[in-house]
């Protein structure tokens, strides 16, 4: 049998509390192979697993555990990301999840340890591809109408249901969900996450500043970067009674989804919570907008995704529990930036052709390393980030 770190104990007691349904036993954990068309995983080290059940059919699953290297864990911060994913599931799922309205959203959890230690860490999930989930299609940044509006809707499905909690009950709600951790910004990584927040958010400002576009407006927003920790605090910090469970990491390499026999996409799941939080539903719907649209359909189509993505929420909350449109849409100006300081860095390692080497990275001197990553993706990258500052500047967002 599988037994790789503990994971057959963590299983067994699974079984034993009726996560592979009512008296399933345990007989066998073997390992799989891997599927050629699932998404590679950047921030954990993935193994497939059958989990055969006394009288029941076997089970599939993915285990994840922490990066094998150290270094990669450490500029991560894999302790943190493996406490909240387990805290998800565990505490924060079962508040939201009333009905059983999320097993849509979600892969089912079975288990999970997050103790910081390594070698003990683990989150065990079912496997969608059996259910027929894949990557997206085709590969590549942008997606298509199809692909964003049925995303936005599983997001409002999921937000709302952080309005419908406190409704039900506020204290409980505020309590369990404010004890996610913030995965990004942390003590430790704080300096190397400033410097390099500032210089690829630059990469898309100084071309236009370059050129005399708007040189004030965007003097002006620059001068908000010299206190990166606290715009990035302001920015992260929910409004009065918008905050919700946000995703954390809301891009399409954290989704899975299911293709009807003509190729078009039906369904989806949402993985990947390790950098779940307490936030402005901006969070989540900043990041996705500016990193999955291409600059044309970003300029035909922004307004009617947002409306795709309210109106939905819409139809779930009551009024007077949900903010106002008005509200809404003035909070998202307020917070678009989020989404922008992401892809400024997360977009160039996407469309680089070379593949980042985490090892050789951090070995460098810093001021080589950062130079290194803020030209990934070469002058393809810096064009499109200069379209996203310049389409930000004609929504008066800056």
């Amino acid at each position: 049998m599988y037994d790789a770190g503990g994971v057959e104990r963590h299983l067994t007691e699974a079984a034993a509390k009726g996560k592979f349904g009512s008296g399933a036993e345990l007989s066998r954990v073997e390992s799989r192979k891997k599927r050629s068309d699932v998404n590679h995983h950047f921030c954990s080290d993935l193994k497939y697993l059958e989990v055969g059940l006394k009288d029941a059919n076997s089970r599939y699953v993915v285990v994840k555990r922490q990066p094998a290297l150290k270094v990669q864990r450490d500029l991560q911060n894999s302790p943190v990301q493996f406490q909240n994913e387990v805290y998800f599931y565990d505490e924060v799922l079962p508040v939201l999840n009333v009905g059983g309205v999320l097993d849509e959203v979600f892969p089912r959890f079975y288990c999970g340890e997050g103790s910081g230690d390594p070698d003990k860490d683990l989150v065990v999930l079912e496997d969608l591809s059996e259910a027929g989930f894949e990557g997206r299609r085709p590969g590549g940044v942008y997606l298509d109408l199809v692909h964003c509006e049925l995303v936005l809707r599983k997001l409002a499905l999921f937000h709302a249901q952080s309005f419908l909690a406190r409704h039900r009950d506020s204290a409980t709600f505020e309590r369990v969900a404010s004890q996610l951790q913030e995965a990004y910004l942390t003590e430790e990584n704080s300096a190397f996450f400033e410097s390099l927040v500032v210089r690829s958010m630059r990469r898309g400002v100084d071309p236009l500043i370059n050129q005399g576009v708007n040189v004030d407006r965007l003097s002006a927003f620059l001068e908000r970067f010299r206190d990166m920790t606290g715009f990035f605090v302001e920015l992260i910090t929910p409004e009065t009674n918008t905050g919700v469970v946000c995703h954390g990491d809301f891009c399409a390499n954290n989704m899975l989804f299911k293709y009807s026999e003509d190729g078009r996409p039906v369904d989806l799941r949402f993985l990947d919570l390790q950098r779940a939080k307490y936030s402005s539903p901006v969070i989540d719907l900043s990041f996705f907008l500016c990193l999955h649209l291409d600059p044309d359909t970003r300029s035909s189509h922004w307004d009617e995704l947002i409306d795709v993505y309210y109106e939905s929420i819409a139809k779930l909350v009551p009024q007077g529990v949900l903010p106002s449109r008005e509200d809404f849409l003035g909070e998202f100006s307020r917070k678009v930036f989020y989404g922008y300081m992401f892809i400024s860095f997360f977009l160039p390692l996407m469309l680089d052709d070379k593949p980042m080497d985490i090892v050789a990275l951090s070995k460098m001197p810093e001021t080589i390393r950062f130079e290194n990553m803020t030209k990934a993706g070469g002058q393809r990258c810096t064009e499109l980030l200069t379209r996203m500052v310049s389409h930000l500047l004609k929504k008066n967002y800056i």
